[in-house]
């Protein structure tokens, strides 16, 4: 016999060997036997290898077994199912494992066949009698049943508590049901069961496994054993965005000891409400507004503290709110962020009462939401901010103006046009613009010269984008909307384009006459920033993508688009390169593009993604906008006329005739861009904006702004192929606008404003309350 080569007698001899000492329970020698078993095995030898690994607790290694038996029986299959439930839960779930594997015998519980066939668990209680577990004759048919029962709910993403696993079906076909919600919120299922013993037994006729099973879903919580309640309690009391149950499921036979659990724990929750209102009131209640300016301003003796509120069911605001949080960390405050730390949390009255008695900040702070919005959850001397960042309906309403409270602060886009449409408070806001973290850049890097990079998700086409804009309108206004879409679409489809909200009024302005309608001006500024902001919007980005893929193809330059979509857009397929995770992925494609396209009809400093993408390292040509020239012109004739000329009448007044004619063009200029015509004073905005960082007090908003902007498709094909061929070039250019850009529109400098602005409203409140009385 040739050395370490074993024949068939003795393979043979050796596996008999190895299902006697099983069958004998010697479970070392059968350890030390296994590894030499190699080549085909029976049946019954993959049986007692199964039976081997679930003795020794390898259920791995015990499923793998018994997936290798040609002809299992009913036991074995049984055993499959529990093998694979058990490696799973001791991989995902070791705490509920432990339990599960201490439960002791569970020959309280025996499978047994429903009416319908399929198999379910007659459990017997302690006075010897037995029950039925399954929902009544189909089990299968009865966890459907719940699950649409409970379809408002999980739509809502409301908390569940199932008291008791019953016989398995209903649990796992509410766990698999429980939807992928927006943002990709998930609905909380808490499972409440007193007896591990059950939960073995179901697993012998449920595969619990799967990423979208009970085990290893993370919105599903076990709370078993004896000390369920216990746990239950515990995750209730610590986790302060867990939410409460909403609905309970009651299956099994008794559900009392369940019962119990929640109302006991609601009532403490209750308890902890009341003392954290109380806690809070007796905090906030003697502190004036003096002594908050203090805090802010760094006079107390003490680190100022901010709370920031986000969701992280929003990309956008949530980085926004991290880098707002990392500026006034730089600014020496102590910084609490309160997001949902997972899909399945939620910001609960309870999780933000907790965080104000628990931290007690001397400011809170929000993007696109006003301390109203939280009803009373916010004592009314706090310090509130409110970043408007987005042009929400909720926002741009006057009952949204005339709720704010003498603290409550907004940094808008356009104070006047806020203050005088919306009825917000003037002397509590502030004229702000987009900001941009300075991220790490390596010392040095090499840009793709042949590579011409996109970003963006507007990658609908222009019918879909009509059709959400009519299906929002009524009547004669479903009517205007429908054709004022037709018309823009058309001008885009003959070469021509609306370049700001100023054109697209216009345009509606004379569809209404041709029509024979008349709106007040509300509804016409409220139809034509529709019109803007979602028709305009994607067609003057979409045009500006055609040119540029035009010249791309013509330069024999790479054109890469990132966003979602594009893949199904019938001129950009080619182009499609999926989509591009927002920070370091970002950051690095776009530092190393030959070329990044700016596209939106807005004005430069604007929008968030020239800021981020100079301050990556990046270099950037930019689609012209008619209202980045009408600045760069207010900047010169404020400068003329002096620091303290402050609006349109003080700098007319200095400058005198000999700028009439300028600054009657300049009017005229706005005027032809405007939404609402006179109704803005530009000098007064353009100056507060001065004053708060984000507009330079002589020249162009970024250096050499006029060489990296193009406003034709000839004009970007002149400058793709110049900027192609000079890395340099690019450089350079690329290194002074990012430069001001660190300086001008970085968090920290934003934030110190926010700060300033607030202490300084502060400290001047009791003279404003005299002079209201």
């Amino acid at each position: 016999m040739i050395p370490g080569v074993m024949t068939a007698a003795q393979r043979l001899e050796m596996v008999t060997d190895f299902i006697e000492a099983v069958r004998r329970n010697e479970l070392d020698r059968a350890d030390q036997l296994l590894p030499d078993l190699g080549g085909m095995r029976s049946d019954a030898c993959w049986s007692a290898a199964a039976q081997l690994h679930m003795s020794r607790d390898r259920w791995s290694e015990a499923a793998e077994a018994l997936s290798h038996i040609k002809s299992p029986d009913d036991q074995q299959k049984l055993h499959l199912i529990l093998s694979r439930n058990l490696a799973c839960m001791k991989s995902h779930r070791p705490e509920v494992y432990h339990i599960i594997a201490n439960a002791g015998e569970a020959s309280a519980y025996q499978i047994h066949p429903s009416k319908s066939g399929l198999p379910s668990i007659i459990a017997t209680r302690p006075d010897g009698s037995k029950v039925m577990l399954a929902g009544g004759a189909d089990p299968a048919q009865a966890g459907r049943e719940v699950c649409v029962t409970l379809k408002p709910q999980s739509e809502d993403g409301k908390a569940i508590a199932v008291f008791s696993i019953g016989d398995g079906y209903v649990f796992d076909a509410i766990v698999r049901k429980s939807p992928r919600l927006q943002f990709g919120r998930r609905q909380p299922i808490y499972l409440l069961e007193p007896d591990p013993r059950l939960i073995l037994a179901c697993m012998l006729l449920h595969d619990f496994t799967g990423t979208d099973g009970p085990i290893e879903s993370d919105n599903v919580f076990w709370f078993i054993g004896e000390r369920f309640g216990e746990q239950f309690r515990l995750a209730m009391l610590t986790d302060r965005c867990l939410a409460f149950p909403q609905s309970t499921i009651k299956l099994g036979f008794d559900q009392k000891a369940a019962e119990a659990v929640i109302q006991k724990v609601f009532l403490e929750l209750g308890e902890l409400d009341t003392r954290c209102a109380a806690e809070i009131k007796e905090y906030y209640a003697p502190i004036s507004g003096g002594d908050f300016a203090r805090v802010l301003s760094g006079q107390s003796g003490r680190m100022p503290r901010v709370l920031l509120i986000t969701t992280r069911f929003s990309t956008v605001l949530q980085y926004s709110t991290r880098d707002a949080a990392d500026a006034f960390r730089q600014l020496g405050f102590d910084v609490q962020v309160l997001i949902e730390p997972s899909p399945h949390h939620g910001l609960t009255r309870l999780a933000i009462k907790r965080v104000l008695s628990e931290f007690k900040p001397d400011m809170a702070f929000q993007i696109d939401h006003n301390r109203f919005e939280h009803v009373d959850l916010f004592p009314s001397n706090l310090p509130f901010v409110n970043w408007v960042q987005d042009l929400l309906p909720h926002l741009m309403k006057r009952q949204t103006g005339q709720q704010m409270g003498l603290r409550d602060y907004a940094l808008t886009p356009s104070t006047q046009r806020w203050v005088d449409e919306y009825a917000y408070p003037q002397r509590q806001c502030l004229e702000f613009r987009k900001l941009t973290r300075i991220p790490d850049r390596p010392i040095s890097w090499t840009s793709r010269s042949d590579t011409v990079v996109y970003v963006s998700n507007w990658s609908q086409s222009p019918q879909t984008i009509r059709q959400e804009i009519i299906e929002s309108a009524s009547g004669k206004n479903r009517d205007l909307l429908d054709a004022a879409c037709q018309r823009m679409i058309a001008t885009y489809m003959a070469g021509g384009s609306l370049a700001s909200v100023g054109h697209v009024r216009r345009l509606l302005i004379d569809i209404m006459r041709e029509q024979k309608l008349t709106a007040p001006e509300s509804l016409l500024r409220q139809m034509t920033s529709r019109l803007f902001d979602r028709m305009n919007n994607l067609l003057f980005r979409q045009q500006g993508l055609l040119w540029a893929r035009r010249a791309c193809d013509a330069l024999d330059l790479k054109l890469q688009i990132y966003g979602t979509g594009w893949d199904k857009h019938p001129d950009f397929a080619a182009h499609a390169c999926g989509t591009i995770e927002y920070g370091g992925a970002l950051e690095s494609l776009t530092r190393t593009a030959g070329v990044n396209l700016v596209l939106e009809p807005f004005v430069c400093i604007a929008h968030q993604r020239l800021l981020d993408a100079l301050a990556a390292g990046g270099f950037c040509l930019l689609r012209a906008n008619p209202a980045t020239q009408i600045i760069h012109a207010t900047i010169e004739l404020l400068a003329l006329a002096g620091e303290d000329a402050e609006t349109a009448s003080m700098v007319r007044q200095r400058l005198g005739a000999s700028h009439g004619a300028d600054l009657d063009q300049l009017q005229a200029a706005i005027d032809a861009i405007d939404t609402s015509p006179g109704a803005v004073d530009h000098f007064a905005l353009t100056r507060q904006l001065q004053q708060s960082g984000f507009f330079p007090m002589q020249g162009e908003l970024l250096p050499m702004l006029d060489q990296t902007t193009f406003d034709s498709p000839d004009h970007l094909m002149r400058s793709l192929s110049r900027f192609s061929r000079d890395e340099s070039l690019r450089s350079d250019i690329a290194r002074a606008q990012r430069q001001a850009v660190e300086q001008r529109y970085n968090y920290v400098a934003g934030m110190r404003q926010v700060v300033r602005f607030v202490a300084s409203r502060l400290q001047n409140e009791p003279q404003v309350l005299a002079q209201a009385a």
